[in-house]
């Protein structure tokens, strides 16, 4: 029996990347919500699994060992998708 090892980013619906106008990373929230705790801070162009497009506005990810919620507007796929 072959085990394939792999970074958790493969087991997603969907890839995507951090992007941003400013600063080097995007925060990834315990919850959906500017008020939620700060799990982690991904570095702009760092790939994350999307687990679910939970709404217009946020999106859940995982990455590293942490599963949280991203703004959509910092996530674009790599079919090219974003707010």
């Amino acid at each position: 029996k072959r085990t394939l090892k792999a970074p958790p980013f493969v087991f997603g619906l969907y890839q995507a990347y951090g992007v941003g106008e400013s600063g080097s990373t995007v925060n990834l929230r315990k919850k959906p919500s500017l008020k939620a705790v700060v799990l982690a801070k991904v570095p702009l162009g760092q790939r994350v699994a999307v687990r679910e497009k939970t709404n217009m506005e946020w999106w859940k990810v995982a990455y590293l060992q942490f599963t949280g919620y991203m703004m959509r507007k910092f996530l674009k796929t790599e079919e090219g998708e974003n707010s």
